[in-house]
């Protein structure tokens, strides 16, 4: 297993930029680690950039400093996630502290998150055969609902440990999802997460299961949630790639939507 004062910091330290701050988060930060984790950094930049896996475990993220201080003060699920678990591994800019100043938190996590997650809950509306094409990229995009609005609720309770597996001894749901985390997927388990995300949303009237990635894909509404899980999905389809329209400024407010609930970047 790679370790922080290992590995996993070499790689760090290779990697950083000047002046950009460095925030462990996730299992790591939390100490709760096993040997399935993710080292997850979160670099804070002036700029944006693509994530990058620098080895096989390890994980580092780019954010603007300016598109966090948006979701701060949004009450961002994710920056929440940050403000209380990340620990810095260099901050010269002091932007963690930035980040804690800024954050004002909402009336309500859990409205917020089914407001932005209802619209795009028709991504889930797929047949077996479909599932079977791509099942973990599939079973990571309900996780990813599911597990928003058990964060969310949680929230609104006031503090709670981000671990998935933490939550899962005094959560229903949270159970649900660590026992699936932990066992091959299966469209049974993607079934029974998709009837816990409509049940949450109160969604009485579904649509018809899309066959094809063409017919998910036909089913468009512009909502840049809905937009961002579907490039995620194709992209990690099997065989050719269906296109999907995006655009830099689409993408960088899909990419904020996502974050500003409990993106994949925020590790169970």
């Amino acid at each position: 297993m790679i370790t922080m004062d290992g590995t996993a910091a070499r790689l760090v330290v290779g990697s950083k930029e000047s002046g950009d701050s460095l925030l462990l988060y996730g299992s790591y930060a939390r100490g709760d680690y096993d040997a399935t984790s993710d080292i997850d950094i979160l670099r804070i930049a002036t700029h944006r950039a693509r994530g990058e896996r620098m080895h096989e475990h390890v994980s580092i993220h780019t954010y603007d400093i300016k598109d966090l201080n948006a979701m701060a003060k949004q009450g961002s699920l994710f920056i929440l996630h940050l403000l209380r678990e990340a620990k810095p591994l260099q901050d010269p800019r002091e932007f963690f502290s930035e980040l804690r100043n800024a954050f004002v938190a909402p009336k309500s996590y859990a409205f917020d998150a089914k407001a932005a997650l209802t619209p795009a809950s028709p991504i889930l509306n797929i047949s077996e055969p479909l599932f079977q094409r791509s099942p973990q990229t599939f079973m990571s995009t309900a996780m990813f609902l599911c597990r928003t609005l058990v964060y969310a609720e949680h929230a609104d309770r006031g503090p709670f440990s981000f671990s998935l597996k933490s939550l899962a001894e005094k959560d229903e749901i949270a159970s649900i999802l660590w026992g699936i985390k932990n066992r091959s997927m299966s469209y049974s388990d993607f079934w029974r997460l998709r009837e816990i995300v409509r049940s949450k949303l109160l969604l009485d009237s579904v649509g018809a299961d899309a066959v094809s990635i063409k017919e998910l894909t036909a089913r468009r509404q512009g909502d840049p949630l809905f937009d961002s899980l579907l490039r995620r999905i194709v992209s990690g389809l099997r065989g050719a790639p269906y296109p999907v329209a995006s655009n830099n400024r689409l993408q960088a407010t899909a990419n904020s939507v996502r974050s500003s609930l409990a993106p994949a970047v925020c590790r169970a």
